[in-house]
C-alpha cells in the first residue's frame, strides 16, 4: 500500500509545526509530512505535493555489517545516502538491554543502526517537535517515549525516506527542536522537563557532533533563538545562552580544541515579573523579544533585559494564547481560541510601561511606521471563525521566509 495523500495533523502544539520558503512540515500520526505550497492563478496558496517521512521503514529494518562503507552514495544535495541510518550515541541513552547492539562510547560518534527485537522499542513512537532548516534541505524530528530520538531527514528529491542519522542523546522525551536561523549545519534539542538537556549540533563531513552541552533546570515551554544567542522561557524563568559559533571560534586568537563545552547560561532578572509564567515569544528584531504572559502582559526584551511592558486590555484578559509581530504592516496579531486579532502595534509600543531607560526601537528595515491611531484595534481586518481540523483552537503563529508575500501568515 502506497500513502497517495494526507489530511489533517495530529498534533495541536507549535513544536510540530515548522515552516520555511514554501515548505511546511507537521507530524501526522507515526510520521511527517512535508507539504510545498505554491500561489496559483487566482493568486491563492495550493498544497503542490507533499511528501512523507516515517522513521521505521523496510531499508532501516535489515540488517548489514557494523562498519561504515567508505564509498557510501550522496543525494542531489551532497547529503549521504546510506543503506540504512546511522545512529549517534550518547551518554545519556541507557543501553542495558540493547544485547544486539555494539556498546561504544559517546567518543565513537557513529555506528550503523539496528533495531531491537524488543516490542517496546519496535513501537513507533510519538511525534513531539520537529523543524526545516533555513536552506530547505534538512528535517530533524524529536520523539518522545522509551528511549526517544532525534531523526535527521534529507529533503532531496531522491533521498531516503528513512532518517539518515538516527541520534540518541535524551532520556524520556525531546522537547524542542530549533535549527539556527542562519547556519542549516547548527541546531539545537531541548529535552522534555525530567531530562533538561540544552544540546547544540553541528553537521559536518559524513557525520553529526555535539558541540555544546548544559541542563536546564525550569519549566520550559520554548525556546527561541534571539541576538545569535539561545532564549528559553516558561514558567517564572526567562534565560539567555550565550552561544558562540564554531566559525566565530577559529578566529579567536587563543584556540582551545574541545569536542564538547558547557554552554553558559544567564537567568534574566524578571523583578515584578518573577510570578509569571512566559506562554509565548516573537522576535521584534535582531535583539528583541516580545513574550506573553499568563497574566495577560506583553514583555518586551531587549539584550538580555526586561526593558518594559504592556498590559492587554481588560477583554482580553486570559484568552490571548499566541502573539506575532508583522513589522510590514505595523500589527501584532493574536489568536484567541478559533480566531485570528490584529493590535496596532505602534499604539502598543506608544503605550508600554518602561521599567529602563532604555530605548525601545523598531527595526532598521521595518516599513515606515503609519499614522498613531487612538484605538488598540484594526477591526477592519480582523479575522474570525476560521476553519480548522481535528482542533478547537490555533496554537501558532508564523510567518514563511521567502514567500514572496510581506503579509502571508500561517
Amino acid at each position: 500500500l502506497f500513502i497517495e495523500k494526507i489530511f489533517g495533523s495530529s498534533s495541536d502544539t507549535k513544536s510540530c509545526f515548522s515552516h520555511v520558503g514554501n515548505l511546511i512540515a507537521y507530524a501526522a500520526s507515526g510520521g511527517v509530512v512535508v507539504s510545498k505550497i505554491e500561489k496559483n492563478n487566482d493568486q491563492r496558496f495550493q498544497v503542490i505535493s507533499q511528501r512523507f517521512f516515517c522513521a521505521y521503514t523496510k531499508s532501516q529494518r535489515s540488517c548489514f555489517d557494523s562498519a561504515l562503507s567508505p564509498h557510501v552514495a550522496k543525494d542531489t544535495f551532497g547529503f549521504l545516502k546510506p543503506e540504512q541510518s546511522i545512529i549517534v550515541k550518547g551518554d545519556t541513552r541507557n543501553i542495558e538491554d540493547d544485547t544486539d547492539l555494539p556498546r561504544s562510547s559517546n567518543n565513537s560518534d557513529l555506528t550503523p543502526a539496528r533495531l531491537s527485537p524488543s516490542k517496546i522499542r519496535d513501537r513507533i513512537k510519538t511525534t513531539s517537535c520537529l523543524s526545516l532548516s533555513p536552506d530547505e534541505k534538512f528535517l530533524i524530528v524529536g520523539e518522545t517515549g522509551h528511549h526517544p530520538r532525534v531523526l535527521l531527514y534529507s529533503l532531496a528529491p531522491d533521498s531516503n525516506d528513512f532518517p539518515v542519522f538516527v541520534i540518541h542523546h535524551h532520556s524520556y522525551g525531546i522537547a524542542n527542536l530549533k535549527f539556527h536561523p542562519t547556519d542549516p549545519k547548527i541546531f539545537l534539542s531541548l529535552g522534555l522537563i525530567n531530562d533538561g538537556f540544552l544540546h547544540i549540533w553541528r553537521l559536518q563531513g559524513t557525520g553529526i557532533q555535539l558541540i555544546a552541552s548544559n541542563k536546564t533546570s525550569a519549566i520550559v515551554k520554548d525556546v527561541i533563538w534571539c541576538d545569535k544567542n539561545i532564549i528559553t522561557y516558561g514558567v517564572r524563568h526567562l534565560k539567555v545562552w550565550k552561544f558562540e559559533h564554531p566559525n566565530d571560534q577559529l578566529k579567536s586568537k587563543v584556540v582551545v580544541p574541545r569536542a564538547r563545552t558547557a554552554i553558559k547560561g544567564k537567568n534574566v532578572l524578571l523583578g515584578k515579573f518573577i510570578d509569571v509564567t512566559f506562554i509565548d515569544a516573537t522576535v521584534l528584531n535582531e535583539n528583541q523579544l516580545v513574550l506573553l504572559t499568563n497574566t495577560s502582559q506583553l514583555i518586551f526584551y531587549d539584550s538580555g533585559s526586561i526593558i518594559s511592558s504592556y498590559d492587554l486590555p481588560e477583554d482580553l484578559h486570559g484568552k490571548v494564547e499566541n502573539i506575532l509581530v508583522d513589522l510590514a504592516n505595523q500589527k501584532l496579531w493574536s489568536t484567541i481560541n478559533d480566531s485570528i486579532r490584529p493590535l496596532d502595534l505602534d499604539y502598543v509600543l506608544t503605550h508600554q510601561k518602561k521599567s529602563k531607560a532604555l530605548p525601545l526601537s523598531a527595526s532598521k528595515s521595518q516599513a515606515p511606521s503609519p499614522v498613531k491611531h487612538n484605538s488598540l484595534f484594526d477591526t477592519a481586518t480582523a479575522v474570525t471563525s476560521l476553519p480548522t481540523v481535528a482542533s478547537s483552537s490555533l496554537s501558532h503563529l508564523s510567518f514563511p521566509r521567502n514567500l514572496n508575500s510581506d503579509t502571508t501568515m500561517l
